[in-house]
């Protein structure tokens, strides 16, 4: 995982545990280690939704005018 993405996955996973009043730090490393893959899955979801969005409106090929 790029340092970006475990980043933005590791900032997602806190904000929705301070939601709940609690943190990542108060987990154990393997609830840690499934708590950040569920919000990995979450973001590989939402990429791959958005990519298919993109695809879909993708507007067609037209010939240029010379």
């Amino acid at each position: 995982m790029g340092d970006q993405i475990a980043e933005a996955v590791r900032r997602h996973a806190e904000l929705i545990l301070k939601a709940k009043g609690t943190s990542l730090r108060n987990y154990m490393p393997n609830s840690q280690r499934d708590i950040l893959a569920a919000v990995m899955d979450c973001y590989e979801e939402a990429y791959r939704a958005g990519a298919a969005l993109a695809l879909k409106h993708k507007p067609q090929d037209t010939p240029h005018d010379l």
